[in-house]
């Protein structure tokens, strides 16, 4: 009897310990960390770059619901530190589809990138620091805030 006891009590341990765990990688992998509402303020992410190696990558991705037809805009703004800003390659992908790709300079230069949206989309910004990037960028870092904002129907 009492191992029968003993048994079922791991046993309703371990379906909680396996729930638990299901619970936490789907809050993790859902949880965007900001919520993009069409036609509310503008959301700024800040991303710090540092102890990157060449060939290092940094990717942000996040998913939102524009409901209906929306405008969707990202831009770019310098922080704090900048000193890894001239090495540094940015990527923006909404929905499988890469709207810019160049320097951090070059995207600093544009006022925004705008991508016309209906319904769910994910999108990512990735942060590069090339291969060919020597030892001029060792210890240096950067702090860019991306602004994202999603306006009800299509800009003109």
């Amino acid at each position: 009897m009492k191992g029968k006891s003993l048994l079922a009590v791991l046993v309703i341990v371990a379906i909680l310990f396996v729930g638990t765990v299901f619970a936490a990688a789907f809050i993790l992998k859902n949880n965007t960390g900001f919520s993009l509402e069409k036609d509310s303020d503008s959301v700024t992410e800040i991303v710090r770059l540092n102890n990157m190696l060449p060939g290092d990558s940094r990717s942000h991705e996040h998913t939102a619901d524009a409901e209906s037809f929306a405008t969707f805009s990202v831009s770019l703004e310098e922080g704090g530190e900048n000193a890894l800003n001239p090495y540094l390659s940015v990527k923006l992908v909404v929905n499988d589809e890469t709207l810019f790709e160049g320097s951090v300079e070059e995207f600093l230069a544009k006022e925004k990138i705008e991508k016309e949206l209906n319904g769910k989309f994910t999108f990512s910004v990735i942060y590069t620091l090339p291969e060919s990037v020597g030892n001029e960028a060792q210890g240096k870092a950067s702090e860019l805030k991306m602004i994202y904002s999603l306006k009800s129907g299509i800009s003109t």
